[in-house]
C-alpha cells in the first residue's frame, strides 16, 4: 500500500495541495517518507503521527540512503543533521533514546571500517544517550571491544568515569561542527561505500573444497560435497593416517602429529594443505578452528573462500558477553547476569550474588559444556569460578568467564538460521536439545514437543533479529532457554553448522551442507522463509554416541574397535567415522557417532530410534550406547514432558553405577567363551559344526571365573550337547538354548523368548558382549593367578586412560590424606581429578604437567601411613 499523508493547512508554504492521510506504514515506504524529509515542517509533524518504531526504521533508512547514494561529504552531514536533529530528537522525545543507540550501533557494525561513516555512526551513538539509558551505552562500549577504543577516543575519555549527560564534546559545539571539525581525519580514512550490512555476493566459484576437521563431521561433509560434484581434500594427523574421512576424499593431506594443537588447531598447516592441493575453499566442519574468527580470515586473506560466516560475524558471537550485549541492542530477551570485563573472582562472587542463585558461571570464549558450572550454594562459588576458568583456559584459550542467572527447569532449544550475502536470512524451525548432561547433548529432536506454531514464529524472529544483527552469512543456530511459561532468553548463538544438523535435514529435506556451498559462492537461499516452513513434515531424533563409561562417572574410554556395526532402513540414518579394527584415539573428543530417526510423528521416531541404538553394535571400547537406550525408553521421555533436568532427575549417578549384569547376562558370557572356544577348536581340527560342543559326556560341567568391573562371579555351566546350558548364578538358575551358532554371534532362547548375542574376544581375556538389551566387558579369569590386594591399596595411582597431565600438586615427601587431588588428567577435552587411594606419603611423582600418558601408565607412587 502507499504511502499517504494528510498534512494540516499550517504545516508550511506549498504542502497544503498534498490532501493525503497516513494510513498504513510499510518498508516499502520508505522512499516516498525519505523524500518528504526534507522539509522540516513535515517531519515535525510525522513526529506526532508515526510510531517510535517507524520513525527509527525511517531514521536509519534515510541515513544509509544517502550514505549509499551520495557519498559526498557535505551531503552525509546534512542528512545526518537532519536526521538526529529531527527523527533523532522525536525519538529521544518518546522513548529516551534507546532506539536511536540502536540504530547507531547497528550502522556502525553495517559500516566499520568504511572511513568517516564508522566514527560518525559511534558518536551519534553517543550523541543519543540519556541517565536512562546510560547502561546500555556503557556495557557496549566496555565489552565490545571491536569498537570500544575507537568510542572512546571520538568522545576524547579515556574511562567511563569521565562521562557526563551529556558530554560537551558533543554539545557545546553541535554534532556538526564536530563532525566538521572531523573532516579531515574522516576523509584522509574514506573508503568507497560498502553495504557491508548486506555483505554484496561473492562472484568467485569454486571447484574443489578441503575439509578442516576430521571425524564422523569431516566424512559426513565430504559425502556432501562429493554429491554436488566437487572434488575434495582431507586433511588428517599421524593418528588418523588410514582414518575414514582420509579415504573418502579424493585427496588427502598430512597437517602434523596425533595432538590437535600440533594439527588441526593449526591454522598454517591448514592453509598450506589447501594451497598444496589446489583446493579454493575451506569448510570447518564443527569444533577445532570452525568458530575461530582468525582462521576465517586467515583463510580470506590467503585468496580462499571460507565456507561459513564472515569473521567480523565470528567475533561479534563468538564472546558470549560481547554477544549478550549486541542481542540486547537486538532487542533479543537475554537471561539476567553479567558479562563484564573485570574478571577478579571478588566482582564475579559479588555479581552472582547479584543475579540470585542459582547461576551458571559460563566460559565467555567456548561451548560444548566446558568451562560451564551450575552453583547452588554461595559457598561453592569460589571453586565453581577457579575450576571453570581453568578448563576455559586450556579448551579456548581464554579464562574469560561470564556469570548468568540459572533457569531452573528450562528448556534447551535452538533456532537453526541461515543467510545469504543478499541480505537475506532465515531460520528452519527449532531443535529441541534439552536432554543434557554436564551442559553438553545427549539427545536433540526437531521440532521441539514444547513448542507450537505461534512459539515458533516468535522464536524464528528472534533468531533471524539475532543473525540479522550480526550481518550473518551461512549456516548458524542461536540457543535459547525456554521457560514453562513460553517466555524465552538467549543464551549464544553458533556461528557454525551444529553437531544436531541432521534433524532439521530429515524434517525439512533439505541439505545444509549444500546450502553452505551455494552461499559460499554468492547465491541466493535457496527457499523463501514461506517455502522453508510449508516443507516441515514429521519427527527426528538424534543421539550421540560417545565413547565414555556412564557408571564411570562417563570417563572418556580409547582403544581398538573390535566391531561396529550399525543397521540402516527406512527413516533411520547414521553420521560416523567407525571402522571395525580401528583405534578410538585419546587426542579428540569422545564422540564417535551420531544415530538419527525419522518417523511421520514423534513415536514413530522414538520407537525406531530405539530399535537402532539397541541393535546398533561397538564392542571393544565402552560407550553410553544403553544409557542412550534407556533415556529414549523412559515414559517421561515418550511424553514429551522434560527440561535440562532431565538426566538429573531419571538417571542420579548413584543409579547408574550401582547396576550390574543379570543372571542371564552372566550365564551367556559364559556360553560366549564356550562357544568361542569351540569354534576355534573345530576350526583347528576341521570338525563340522555339528561336532560344536561336543562331549564324551551327556552333561558336561564347565567351571568359569569371570570379572565383571571389580565383580567376581564363579559359575558351573552344564553344557549338554553344545546347545543346552544351565547354571546357578547368585542363587537364580538360568537355563537357555542356543539355537544358532557364527563367528562372534549366536541366537538362544530364554523363558521362551528368542534372543541373538554379538561378542568379540579382546586384549587381556577381555569379553564384549551385546546381548540381552545391553554391552558388557567381561574377563575371563578362569586360568588366571589369585590377586592378593585390592586395586589402589598399594599406593599406586595410574592413568585411567590414555590423555595428558594438566597439574601435578604434590612432590616427593609430602604427606596427603585418602581422597586429596594429586593430578589433573585431561582426556578427551575433559579434565578429571586423581585423588589419593589411601593416606600416606608421597614416595615418587613419575610425570610433570603437560605429559602424554597412556591407560594404566604409573603416576604417583605413594607409602601407605603407618
Amino acid at each position: 500500500m502507499s504511502l499517504v499523508v494528510h498534512l494540516p493547512a499550517d504545516a508550511g508554504d506549498g504542502l497544503s495541495t498534498a490532501r493525503l492521510v497516513l494510513r498504513r506504514y510499510t518498508q516499502a515506504d520508505l522512499p516516498s517518507l525519505v523524500a518528504m524529509n526534507a522539509d522540516p515542517a513535515v517531519m515535525r509533524y510525522l513526529g506526532g503521527v508515526l510510531t517510535p518504531e517507524q520513525s527509527q526504521a525511517m531514521f536509519e533508512h534515510r541515513i544509509m540512503a544517502y550514505y549509499d547514494q551520495h557519498p559526498g561529504f557535505g551531503i552525509w552531514v546534512t542528512s545526518l543533521r537532519a536526521s538526529g536533529e529531527i527523527i533523532g530528537m522525536h525519538c529521544l522525545n518518546h522513548i529516551h533514546g534507546e532506539p536511536l543507540i540502536q540504530v547507531g550501533y547497528r550502522i556502525a557494525q553495517a559500516y566499520w571500517g568504511q572511513g568517516y561513516a564508522t566514527e560518525m555512526a559511534l558518536a551519534l551513538m553517543l550523541y543519543g544517550y540519556t541517565r536512562k539509558n546510560l547502561d546500555v551505552i556503557s556495557a557496549i562500549t566496555d565489552l565490545d571491544h571491536v569498537v570500544s577504543q575507537r568510542v572512546l577516543g571520538i568522545i576524547g575519555l579515556t574511562r567511563l568515569a569521565d562521562r557526563q549527560f551529556p558530554h560537551p564534546n558533543l554539545v557545546s559545539c553541535g554534532p556538526l561542527a564536530y563532525f566538521e571539525s572531523r573532516r579531515a581525519d574522516w576523509l584522509a580514512a574514506f573508503a568507497p561505500p560498502r553495504n557491508a550490512c548486506l555483505n554484496m555476493p561473492a562472484t568467485k566459484r569454486f571447484t574443489k573444497v578441503l575439509v578442516a576437521n576430521r571425524g564422523e563431521i569431516a566424512v559426513r561433509v565430504l559425502r556432501g560435497a562429493k554429491a554436488q560434484g566437487y572434488r575434495t581434500v582431507a586433511v588428517y594427523s599421524d593418528a588418523d593416517a588410514g582414518a575414514l574421512h582420509v579415504r573418502v576424499a579424493d585427496e588427502a593431506v598430512r597437517i602434523g602429529p596425533a595432538p590437535a594443537k600440533d594439527s588441526y588447531l593449526v591454522i598454517e598447516q591448514i592453509i598450506a594443505a589447501a594451497k598444496t592441493s589446489g583446493a579454493e575453499a575451506i569448510h570447518p566442519g564443527y569444533g577445532f578452528l570452525s568458530e575461530r574468527a582468525d582462521f576465517a580470515r586467515a583463510v580470506q586473506d590467503a585468496g580462499l573462500i571460507f565456507i561459513g560466516p564472515d569473521p567480523a560475524s565470528i567475533d561479534a558471537m563468538g564472546n558470549k558477553s560481547a554477544s549478550k550485549i549486541r542481542m540486547l541492542a537486538a532487542g533479543v530477551p537475554c537471561v539476567p547476569g553479567y558479562q563484564g570485563d573485570d574478571q577478579s573472582d571478588a566482582i564475579l562472587i559479588a555479581e552472582s550474588k547479584k543475579a540470585g542463585l542459582p547461576v551458571m558461571v559460563k566460559a565467555a570464549a567456548g561451548g560444548g559444556g566446558r568451562g560451564m558450572r551450575l552453583v547452588h550454594d554461595e559457598s561453592q562459588l569460589g571453586e565453581a569460578i577457579a575450576s571453570a576458568r581453568s578448563e576455559a583456559s586450556n579448551a579456548f584459550g581464554s579464562g574469560q568467564l561470564l556469570i548468568e542467572k540459572a533457569v531452573i527447569d528450562a528448556r534447551h532449544v535452538e533456532i537453526q538460521v541461515f543467510g545469504d550475502r543478499h541480505g537475506n536470512v532465515v531460520h528452519l524451525g527449532e531443535r529441541d536439545c534439552s536432554i543434557q548432561r554436564r551442559n553438553q547433548k545427549v539427545v536433540e529432536e526437531a521440532p521441539s514437543p514444547a513448542v507450537d506454531a505461534a512459539l515458533r514464529a516468535r522464536m524464528g524472529a528472534a533468531a533471524v533479529a539475532a543473525a540479522k544483527a550480526v550481518n550473518y552469512v551461512g549456516a548458524g543456530t542461536v540457543e535459547f532457554l525456554l521457560g514453562a511459561d513460553g517466555s524465552f532468553y538467549f543464551l549464544e548463538m553458533n556461528t557454525r553448522l551444529q553437531v544436531e544438523h541432521p534433524v532439521t535435514e530429515l524434517v525439512y529435506d533439505v541439505d545444509l551442507v549444500a546450502w553452505q556451498l551455494k552461499v559460499a559462492q554468492g547465491e541466493r537461499l535457496p527457499m523463501t522463509q514461506d517455502e522453508i516452513l510449508a516443507r516441515a513434515r514429521g519427527h527426528a531424533i538424534e543421539v550421540r554416541l560417545c565413547s565414555e563409561d556412564p557408571r564411570q562417572n562417563y570417563l572418556p574410554q580409547t582403544g581398538p574397535v573390535l566391531l561396529w556395526d550399525a543397521p540402516a532402513g527406512d527413516g533411520l540414518r547414521v553420521d560416523s567415522y567407525l571402522e571395525t579394527g580401528r583405534a578410538i584415539s585419546p587426542y579428540y573428543d569422545s564422540m564417535q557417532a551420531k544415530l538419527i530417526a525419522w518417523g511421520e510423528d514423534r513415536e514413530t521416531a522414538r520407537s525406531r530410534l530405539l530399535k537402532l541404538v539397541r541393535d546398533t553394535a561397538l564392542l571393544g571400547v565402552r560407550s553410553n550406547k544403553d544409557y542412550l537406550a534407556e533415556i529414549l525408553a523412559t515414559e517421561t521421555f515418550a511424553s514429551g514432558a522434560f527440561s535440562t533436568a532431565f538426566v538429573g532427575q531419571h538417571f542420579p549417578q548413584e543409579k547408574i553405577s550401582a547396576a550390574q549384569p543379570s543372571a542371564r547376562v552372566w550365564l551367556l558370557a559364559a556360553v560366549a567363551l564356550y562357544l568361542d572356544d569351540a569354534q576355534k577348536l573345530a576350526a583347528e581340527h576341521g570338525l563340522s559344526d555339528e561336532m560344536l560342543g561336543w562331549h564324551s559326556s551327556q552333561q558336561a560341567p564347565v567351571d568359569f571365573s569371570l570379572r565383571w568391573g571389580t565383580v567376581d562371579q564363579d559359575i558351573e555351566v552344564l553344557a549338554e550337547g553344545g546347545r543346552r546350558f544351565r547354571a546357578e548364578v547368585s542363587g537364580t538358575r538360568i537355563e537357555l538354548m542356543v539355537s544358532a551358532v557364527q563367528p562372534g554371534a549366536f541366537r538362544y532362547e530364554a523363558d521362551g523368548v528368542q534372543g541373538s548375542a554379538r561378542y568379540a574376544r579382546g586384549t587381556g581375556d577381555t569379553l564384549w558382549l551385546m546381548a540381552d538389551g545391553v554391552t558388557e566387558a567381561f574377563v575371563d579369569r578362569s586360568y588366571a593367578p589369585a590377586e592378593t590386594s585390592a586395586a589402589g591399596s598399594d599406593g599406586r595411582i595410574v592413568a585411567h586412560s590414555d590423555g595428558k597431565i594438566v597439574a601435578v600438586f604434590e612432590k616427593p615427601g609430602e604427606v596427603v590424606a585418602k581422597g586429596q587431588t594429586l593430578a589433573v588428567l585431561e582426556a578427551m577435552k575433559m579434565e578429571f581429578q586423581l585423588a589419593a587411594p589411601i593416606a600416606g606419603s608421597v614416595e615418587a611423582v613419575s610425570v610433570a604437567p603437560g605429559d602424554q600418558v597412556k591407560a594404566r601408565q604409573l603416576l604417583v607412587k605413594m607409602t601407605p601411613a603407618a
